[in-house]
This record gives structure tokens, sequence and C-alpha cells, in this order.
């Protein structure tokens, strides 16, 4: 017993010493010591944060360097930061697959959607997204159409009624969370396209599952917790720890991956039996997959992988586009006159619905979406591992384990790529120029790019698309919050508006 004490007291007093040789003493002696280092203020008052947007954002501005600074996040864990397009290209690009996602940042990925494309790594990451690639071919544009188109209209007719059952007397409109209503509509439409399932979220808010899974995407501090809980524990020990949020998140995601694996196993079942539909535009994503390639299990967590973005990642981007709509009513106005003016009856979306060409006349629609996206990345830092010795940008990585981060939001708003008007929200800047005047591919990078950029792009432009449209189309949008009150968060995806963006929707008045 006292033996076992012993090395109890052993291994606590070595945990504790490398810890505080971690934090007070490895700077003054880690290889990266002369990068650039900004100051990050007393140790005590960051040790459990990592620096957010405005940091990288001004780091990049104020401390003079050559692409790569050095600075300190969760437990004073160095890290590394990339601050130019040179940089961003070979770290995506050229060297891609020397790098990994650190195991934190994928851990809340698997906890709600198992291993799959967005945690794959390596040749495993080839191969998946080789296999996955069908489900977001161009081809299957015109069927998008259709389905997207059908949900603005559902969306349109949802704030319809929800004006019309909630106003006062004095009013024709009521306050309601638009992210909520975007996130129920993101989520019936992956569902519908993903497995052929109808969540019914936005006709039925009140049922308990969906809910519970929407709740989980919710800004909170549970969520800027769980951030700081992956960082410390392991996977194999977060599975087993009782921490409520993660078990609540299991529980919720176990449901709707219920009704995913049950669609899944149906479409997988009429394949096997050569019932496989032959019009591409009766195919859902899981029929498009090539599943020869594909395990069951594959097939699952991927298509819950897809309905987590399809739903989550929407919603955000398009309130994003409405937050900035709101902010600048003269765009709003501007947007809205070019919509109703295009050729064709501006009507004609509700009965027919959306098809490319509609767009291709409303160039000012696709500027205020890329300049929306350019400022408001739903994912705001990337983070990368190296996995053996390498040169980054001329500094030599001597061992693997090294944290490289580079932020989205910075590189995005970075004046040398974007010009003095990079803070700015001006949809302008992408009518003459289909870059936006970007210097480089790698000056926006909402999307990511290199073999790890968003499968998902054109697919979640197109939704964006036909649902702003018929959202502006319909609906003069304001602000139900004081404008200055509108806080920015992290979510347990993405960045988005605290609490949702309440706004009211005023019916457009036409005249005949």
């Amino acid at each position: 017993m006292g033996y076992i004490f012993l090395v109890a007291c052993a291994a606590v007093a070595l945990w504790i010493a490398h810890g505080a040789y971690k934090i007070f003493v490895y700077a003054y002696l880690s290889p990266y010591r002369d990068l650039p280092t900004p100051d990050q203020g007393a140790i005590w008052k960051r040790l459990l944060i990592e620096p957010d947007t405005s940091d990288f954002l001004r780091w990049a501005n104020e401390v003079p360097n050559d692409g790569l600074i050095r600075y300190f996040g969760i437990l004073n864990d160095e890290r590394l930061h990339v601050t130019n397009t040179q940089g961003l290209a070979q770290l995506l690009q050229k060297d891609a697959y020397l790098y990994t996602k650190p195991s934190a940042q994928g851990q809340l990925i698997r906890v709600l959607a198992g291993d799959n494309l967005v945690v794959d790594e390596g040749e495993n990451h080839k191969i998946s997204d080789t296999r996955l690639q069908p489900a977001f071919s161009p081809a299957r544009k015109p069927h998008w159409y259709q389905l997207f188109s059908s949900a603005a209209l559902d969306l349109v007719q949802a704030i319809d009624h929800q004006n019309t059952s909630l106003s006062s007397p004095t009013t024709d409109t009521t306050p309601f969370n638009l992210s909520r209503v975007l996130s129920q509509m993101g989520l019936d439409t992956i569902g519908k396209d993903c497995v052929g399932a109808d969540f019914d979220s936005l006709k039925s808010p009140k049922d308990k599952n969906t809910l519970g899974y929407l709740k989980l995407f919710n800004t909170s501090a549970d969520a800027n917790l769980l951030e700081v809980i992956m960082h410390l524990f392991p996977f194999w020990l977060l599975e087993a720890l009782p921490i409520k949020a993660l078990q609540y998140a299991r529980n919720m995601t176990g449901q709707v991956r219920e009704t995913v694996q049950e669609k899944a196993a149906e479409n997988m079942a009429a394949h096997d039996h050569g019932q496989e539909k032959e019009d591409l535009d009766d195919k859902n994503m899981v029929d498009c997959m090539r599943r020869d390639l594909l395990s069951p299990a594959q097939v699952v967590n991927n298509a819950l992988t897809m309905v987590t973005a399809g739903h989550e990642e929407i919603g955000t981007a398009l309130t994003w586009v409405v937050y900035f709509l709101i902010h600048h009513p003269e765009v709003q106005t501007r947007l809205r006159n070019e919509i109703t003016s295009a050729p064709g009856d501006s009507s004609d979306w509700k009965e027919q619905g959306f098809v490319e060409d509609d767009f291709n006349k409303i160039p000012y629609l696709r500027a205020v979406i890329n300049e929306s996206l350019r400022l408001r990345p739903n994912v705001p830092v990337i983070w990368r591992e190296s996995t053996s010795p390498t040169t980054l940008l001329e500094t030599s990585i001597p061992r693997p384990g090294a944290v490289i981060t580079a932020s989205t939001w910075a590189m995005n708003r970075n004046v040398d790529e974007w010009g003095v008007d990079a803070t700015g929200f001006n949809p302008d800047r992408w009518l003459d120029d289909a870059n936006g005047g970007a210097k480089s591919a790698f000056s926006f990078m909402t999307f990511g790019q290199g073999p790890r950029k968003c499968i998902g792009e054109l697919y979640a432009r197109t939704q964006m698309e036909c649902v702003l449209a018929g959202l502006v189309d319909s609906f003069v949008l304001s602000s139900a919050h004081k404008l200055e009150d509108i806080v920015t968060s992290q979510g347990m995806i993405t960045v988005k508006v605290w609490q949702g963006l309440r706004i009211l929707a005023r019916p457009v008045e036409r005249t005949v």
C-alpha cells in the first residue's frame, strides 16, 4: 500500500512539474523563441482562454512578421500562426498531408457524427473525398434548385404564419428568432436531400427530438466550456467522463442518428436489390455515394456529418447575410429592386421554382452573399498539427506535434489582400472582379483551400441563393434588437449571433 502511494505521489509530482515547465519555462527554450511573439498579457489571465478572431486580426496588422508568428493558447500551449497567403498555400495545399487536425479539434465532430470525412486524415481522407464527391456534383444542381426553391417557399410561409398568428392588433409583424427558423429549414432540407428523411422541424417546431438536436448548436456557456475541455482531455477519457453537455450531445445526436441510419439502410437495401434510382433528380446524397467503396457505418457517419453541417453552417451563413442587410438597409433595398426587376415575373419562383439562369440575372445577389461569407466565415480558425519534421516558410519545424493555426477571419479582412476597405461591407467589390479584388485564391478562406477544401461549397452557395432571394423578395427585414446589442459568439461548431438574430419581417407591399 505504501509503495502504491509513493508511486502515485511521484506521478502527481511529475505531472505538476511538467505543467510548471510548460507554463513558465518552455517558452524561453522553444525552437520557435525567435519568431515574432505578441504581448498577450499575464499568464494567469489567459491560462484557460484561446485568442479570438480580434486578436489574430490585430496581430496580423500590428506584429511585424514574415508570415509566421508565435503565440500561446490554453495552458500556455505554444502555437504558430500563419499570416500570409504563401504560408497558407504551403500549409493547406503543397504540404497538406504533412499536417493533421489536432485531436482536440476533431473530438466534438466525433461526438456528434463519429468518424467521417471531416476528421479523416491522409489516405483515408483522399479515399473518403473520392467516395463522397458524387453527392456534391454540379450535375445535381437542377435537383438542388427544385429542393431549395421549395425550402425558400416553406420558410416564407412559416414566417407569414408566424406574423399572422402572433401579431398584435396594432402591428402586422412580430419579432422572431431568424437563426432558429433558418436552422429548422436547413435541417428539413438536408434531411430530404441526404437520406430522404423529412424532419418537418419548420412546420412542427415543438417536436422534442428535433428541438433537442437543434439546441445542441446554440451559443451558450456550455459551448465555450466544451472548447476548454476538448483541449484538456483525450477523447477516450471524455467518452467516460460524466460531462452533462457531452452526454446531452450524445443523446440528442443519437436520436437523429437513428433516423439517418434507418433511412440510409432503406437506400442501401434498395440498391442491393437492384432498385437503384436511375434519374439523378430522384437520387439523394446516399444514393450518389460510392457505396461500393463505403462500409454501412461509413455511409451513416458521413450522412450524419452532412446533416450536421448542412443545417448548422447554412443556417449560420444565411443569418449573417441578413445581419448585414439589416445593418445596411440601402443594400437590402437595392438587392430587392434587382430581384424584382430581373427579367420575368418575380413571383414566378413560388409557382415554378428557381433555376440557375435566374441568378445569372441577379449578380448583386451573389455579390452580397460573397461579401457576407468573406466577413463572417463560419469557421474562424483552421488548426493543423505537424506529423513529422518539416519546414514552413523557411522556419524549421524540428519535430512532430507543432500546432499551427490560420485565421480565416483575419485573412478575409487582410488589408494587404483586400485593400483599405478590407473590414467594411462592400458587395460592389465582387461585381467587377470575380475574386472581389483579392490578390490570391488564398485571400478568401471561408471554405478553406487545398485538398481539404469544403466539399459542400457549391451546395451551400446554391441554397443561399435560393433562400435569400425568396426571403428578400417577400419581406422587408429589420432588427428586433438594438443593432449595437447584437453580439458575436462561438457556437458548438460555428461563429454565430449570441442567442440568435431576432428580426421583424414585414411583407413587401406590391402594386398591381
